[in-house]
């Protein structure tokens, strides 16, 4: 299988190249269906013997039991990489680096950590039970 990286986009293509380089380094020629699966991210039975079933993962059967072509399963893995990331995208919106949220909160005298959004919840709600109701002046 040739593939052609020039049309893929920046991340598409570092992902498949990092898959031809895991690949290149693959001693084995074929695995069991389990370590298939594992090698897919842990995909379940049904969806692996879907990809089989539609022959987007080559198989054959040995005594019995299903083994599946190592090199078919990191061609699949490049196919949807380059899918997942193609040239005509729209670049990635990337948010804000955790340094920067981290540098905020503590300029705003706010707690960082996994309960910051909790606490300050509670310091929300201990403002408003302070300040005496407001209402709307009456013509």
């Amino acid at each position: 299988m040739t593939i052609d990286l020039s049309k893929a986009s920046p991340i598409g293509a570092a992902i498949a190249q990092s898959i031809l380089d895991r690949k290149a380094s693959e001693p084995r020629l074929a695995v069991s269906f389990n370590e298939a699966r594992a090698m897919l991210g842990d995909i379940g039975d049904s969806l692996m013997t879907r990809l089989i079933s539609a022959d987007e993962i080559k198989s054959f059967v040995v005594g019995g039991r299903r083994v599946i072509y190592a090199a078919s399963l990191y061609d699949y893995l490049i196919e949807a990489a380059l899918r997942s990331h193609p040239a005509d995208a729209p670049p990635l919106k990337l948010s804000r680096p955790v340094h920067e949220a981290l540098a905020e909160r503590k300029a705003r005298g706010l707690p960082k950590g996994l309960k910051a959004d909790a606490i300050v919840s509670e310091r929300k709600a201990e403002k408003a039970k302070a300040e005496p109701f407001r209402s709307a002046p009456l013509a």
